[in-house]
């Protein structure tokens, strides 16, 4: 009998690994240069004997990301993937208000998946927490089937995989990011769902001069930059635009800085702020103080509880029902046919009582 022919041996013994478990499912295999060389064979011959194990469904070919043992296909029908960035997410340590909302539109979304029978899964997508590290065997069992929920455009590295995959996904986007989503090709077959950036100024601006009867506002918010200000005296640039360039100190004196220039310059006297945006934060002052403006000055903050539930006094908020928002992408995703529905939410005003 002739001996099996180099191709046939290398098939044969990265079969035995990856049934034996040496190879798990879903875990990478060694670079096709790494193996060539550990068995001295051609790049040629070696190509040969993955292409026997990926007919045999033993591993798959994720173009730009690598080989993988092949996972066990989990069924979707029933299934609906939260797309997290990290583990760490759900646990402070990314930032509050990132981590809160992700919670509560999680928190809605199994609500809603527990009245229709179907089963929520959470996939960290990187242990690092960056788009440039994606963790691409996580999301290996995702195929045509696949229902997915995605909030914000940090996702974008994945949007090509999902549409190369045929996913059904439902994208949450807030502020600017729902014009940029808009005009992304790859998002139009998609569920959208955003608040109304209309509605969110208007709202915020007639609470302003009605509730505190404010007759200059302004505007300080990063995540709507180039909106129309909608009835808004001022909307400037958000101070300190180079916050990640400043040691922590200096960063604090000069947000303090210029809010506090802003005032001198406009003396405006109601204030719509999307964030404090300070590291050293006194809970025993007012948001005021905290941010070297003078207590006259009325403020609104945009969905901003972790500061206004610490407060002495706490300052009203323009909020959303995430959890609301989280159980429509549920149902959008389950029942949804061939169109593609743009779901709206609208702001109310958060007392905080």
């Amino acid at each position: 009998m002739r001996p099996p022919v180099k191709r046939d041996k290398i098939a044969n013994e990265l079969k035995a690994r990856i049934l034996g478990g040496i190879l798990p499912p879903g875990g990478r295999i060694p670079a096709e240069q790494e193996l060539a060389r550990r068995w001295n064979v051609a790049r040629d011959t070696l190509r040969d004997a993955l292409r026997i194990l990926e007919e045999e469904s033993l591993i798959e070919r994720i173009p730009g990301k690598g080989t993988f043992v092949r996972a066990e296909k989990k069924k979707t029908e029933n299934v609906i993937t939260f797309l997290l960035p990290c583990a760490d997410i759900l646990a402070d340590r990314i930032g509050y208000r990132t981590s809160l909302i992700t919670r509560e539109m999680l928190c809605g979304a199994m609500i809603e998946g527990s009245k229709r029978k179907l089963r929520i899964e959470t996939v960290a997508v990187s242990p690092t927490n960056r788009n440039d590290d994606i963790d691409w065997h996580a999301l290996s069992h995702l195929e045509e089937s696949a229902k997915v929920i995605v909030f914000t455009l940090w996702y974008r590295p994945l949007f090509s995989f999902l549409a190369e995959r045929k996913c059904r996904v439902a994208l949450i986007t807030t502020g600017s990011e729902n014009r940029r989503a808009a005009q992304h090709g790859l998002t139009g077959d998609w569920i959208h769902l955003h608040e109304n950036v209309s509605a969110v100024m208007r709202t915020a601006d007639a609470f302003l001069r009605s509730e505190y009867g404010c007759e200059r506002t302004c505007a300080v918010l990063q995540n709507y930059a180039g909106e129309t200000p909608e009835g808004f005296d001022l909307f400037p640039d958000a101070p300190c635009p180079g916050l990640l360039f400043f040691t922590q100190t200096e960063h604090d004196r000069k947000y303090r800085e210029q809010m506090n220039a802003l005032y001198k310059r406009f003396r405006f006297d109601g204030l719509f702020l999307q964030t404090p945006c300070l590291h050293a934060f006194d809970y025993s002052r007012s948001l005021n103080a905290n941010l070297g403006l003078p207590e006259r000055v009325r403020i609104l903050t945009y969905c901003e509880t972790p500061y206004n539930t610490r407060l002495p006094v706490r300052i009203p908020a323009l909020n959303f029902n995430f959890r609301e928002l989280g159980a429509a992408a549920v149902r959008l995703l389950k029942t949804s046919g061939e169109n593609t529905p743009d779901y709206v939410i609208e702001p109310f005003i958060d007392f905080f009582r």
